[in-house]
């Protein structure tokens, strides 16, 4: 990081506006990133807060999961959903808390945001699953995450922020332009934010690359490459982006294992 990235993130981090992560969110990531993790340290953690209890249990009634009895333990609900899984919901929930102060804009409309983030992590959670990647928990959260630097910017610079996103329209590289003048992309932002909340690291790649030339994406890591094509599909002009695409590579080239041809039209 060079001498004026960091302080624009030293300005970003003292600005006040920055969300943290609720202290027992942070225990929690830190249970489950240790190996191995254990369900009885991680159900304590749980446990102590009243909300995430609630939600993860109204989460594991519903009727997506379809359990023939009702789970009213925290237990056997980590046994059920996973481990990962409750990470995800916990962090989900959290950053979009931290957040609902954000103000909406007709140039940063905050629902479309959420839609857009949504629509990238069922994207990204899909793409994993059909390439065989073994998290995609990790790969949804990584979605869902992807933009998140565009609200820290848009929080932190709303009258610089909403200038750059009236000058660029729909177009990515205008977008990345008005952001570097700023003093960053939000791809750099989000990696960031990643890095800072303690998230795993492949995550921050993901993050940080989303917007690179296909070229450079082919030998990335997995995660990487799902993420990038899930962000792609799910933005305001994923049709031009993927049609470039799939004229410069055979989409069976991207992927080692070379599934997302195979089932490329499931995905779409």
């Amino acid at each position: 990081m060079n001498t004026s990235s960091s302080e624009f993130f030293s300005k970003i981090e003292s600005s006040g506006n920055l969300p943290t992560l609720p202290h027992i969110l942070v225990e929690l990531i830190e249970v489950c990133n240790r190996e191995p993790d254990t369900i009885k340290d991680i159900s304590r953690i749980i446990i102590s807060d009243a909300s995430l209890s609630a939600r993860l249990l109204r989460m594991i009634n519903s009727a997506y999961y379809g359990l023939p009895n009702r789970v009213t333990g925290i237990d056997q609900t980590l046994v059920l959903l996973g481990t990962g899984t409750v990470k995800n919901i916990a962090v989900s929930a959290s950053v979009h808390q931290a957040f609902n102060k954000a103000k909406d804009s007709s140039v940063f409309r905050l629902k479309l945001f959420w839609w857009q983030s949504l629509m990238c992590a069922a994207l990204a959670k899909l793409i994993a699953a059909r390439t065989s990647y073994p998290a995609s928990d990790e790969a949804f959260l990584s979605g869902l995450l992807h933009d998140i630097g565009r609200l820290v910017l848009w929080v932190n610079f709303p009258k610089e922020y909403a200038e750059i996103l009236r000058s660029c329209g729909s177009n990515p590289d205008l977008l990345l332009a008005g952001e570097r003048k700023l003093g960053a992309t939000h791809c750099e932002v989000g990696a960031w934010m990643i890095n800072r909340w303690n998230l795993q690291s492949f995550m921050a790649d993901a993050v940080l690359y989303h917007h690179e030339p296909v070229h450079r994406i082919l030998d990335a890591l997995p995660l990487v490459k799902i993420v990038f094509v899930a962000s792609a599909l799910s933005s305001e002009t994923g049709e031009e982006v993927l049609l470039t695409f799939l004229c410069e590579f055979l989409i069976g080239q991207f992927f080692e294992k070379r599934q997302v041809v195979t089932h490329f039209s499931y995905w779409v």
